[in-house]
């Protein structure tokens, strides 16, 4: 079929109407012949031309490529089933996204011999303000590994493979389709969780923000911001600019090729309370402190300007520079940035860190002022 047809098992047996079932079943008949020529039965001397073998091969191949294509849509795992089929919220949001599924169905060998990509050169500036979460991100790393494993490379009793002389995965414009697919499926269920939170009267950072709508404007924010984007040789968004996810090069061009770097991966696969709703989410965790501990060094080794960012806000707290207005003028002092960049930075670390749980809010009346946690005074500290 061509376009975005999509085979169905009746069409794959129809007798009567459908042609390609007619060719996979003279496909399988002159497979039969062929295999009793060579195993020398036939009594005749037949001559097979190569074009009736090609028509044999490439058949049969289309026949499986078929069949596999229907046995991902009809959602069984590891495939990510299509959201866009249950509006009704009638799958978990987070299908095939833990790490139960992707270790399952990797198996004990896990990657294999992957190209892991080096990281994107770091920013001399901390991470962008519109950054205001690091969920999402986990989310995208998630949504990218199993569709990594799906990936026609990947073979679960082996791993990576190249057998097509070159490798293949998966392009940024899938990704970024297909995680904002699920990602705004998500969204609903986040929300009742932020109500579930308010509802017990915890504090700490919403779950669904960051996580987009349905709205075209939302879906747009979100793969920009998060997933990425790629104008000429420019990479922006935040997979790439926190060091997880590169794009590949062919004779010095860039491709639309998104791989994992070293960092990426072993981030993705660390257990997290809320994705894969392990004991402990409930109390407001949206990350574990490994998870924690692995971003802060990362953080320190790969992104500086990042770590010395929240390190220079840890300093500023403690000193009492503790509320918005407080720390916009200190960043314009100190940094020289202009009134609207010292806001949008401030904003956004702020947000990141009072994710991870190293700051908490506290509001009096209009008034909101930031204070660290134990978590956050002890981990955040120049040397």
């Amino acid at each position: 079929m061509d376009g975005n047809d999509a085979w169905t098992v009746t069409e794959l047996l129809d007798e009567d109407n459908q042609p390609f079932a007619e060719d996979v079943r003279l496909a399988r008949e002159m497979l039969s012949v062929v295999k009793d020529v060579e195993s020398g039965t036939q009594i005749v001397d037949v001559r097979i031309p190569r074009q009736a073998i090609e028509f044999i091969e490439n058949t049969l191949s289309e026949w499986f490529e078929a069949v596999a294509d229907i046995e991902k849509r009809r959602g069984n795992m590891p495939y990510l089933i299509n959201r866009e089929l249950y509006p009704g919220g009638n799958i978990g949001w987070n299908q095939a996204l833990t790490k139960t599924d992707i270790e399952s169905w990797m198996g004990a060998y896990g990657l294999g011999p992957y190209p892991f990509r080096k990281t994107v050169k770091a920013s001399d500036e901390p991470l962008s303000g519109y950054y205001n979460r690091l969920l999402p991100v986990k989310f995208i790393l998630r949504m990218m590994a199993m569709l990594t494993l799906t990936s026609d490379n990947y073979v679960k009793e082996d791993g990576w493979q190249d057998d097509h002389g070159m490798d293949e995965t998966i392009t940024l414009s899938e990704l970024r389709e297909k995680s904002w697919q699920t990602a705004s499926y998500a969204k609903e269920t986040l929300l009742l969780y932020d109500q579930f939170f308010e509802a017990k009267g915890k504090t700490g950072a919403k779950i669904s923000v960051g996580f987009p709508t349905k709205d075209e404007k939302s879906k747009e924010r979100f793969v920009s911001q998060f997933v990425g984007s790629r104008r000429k040789r420019e990479l922006s968004g935040a997979l790439f600019d926190m060091g997880f996810a590169n794009i590949s090069s062919f004779l010095g061009m860039s491709t639309e090729e998104v791989w994992f770097t070293q960092f990426g991966w072993t981030f993705a696969m660390m257990e997290n309370p809320v994705i894969d709703e392990i004991e402990g989410w409930e109390s407001g965790a949206r990350f574990s402190e490994q998870e924690v501990d692995f971003l802060l060094a990362h953080f320190k080794q790969n992104v500086s300007a990042e770590w010395e960012f929240m390190v220079s806000i840890a300093e500023m707290i403690r000193d009492g520079t503790n509320d918005a207005t407080k720390m916009n003028a200190a960043l314009i002092s100190q940094r020289d940035w202009n009134r609207s960049k010292a806001s949008v930075y401030r904003t956004g670390v702020l947000a990141r860190m009072q994710e991870l749980g190293l700051v908490d809010r506290i509001k009096s009346g209009v008034e909101v002022k930031f204070i660290l946690t134990e978590s956050g005074n002890k981990l955040l500290k120049s040397e």
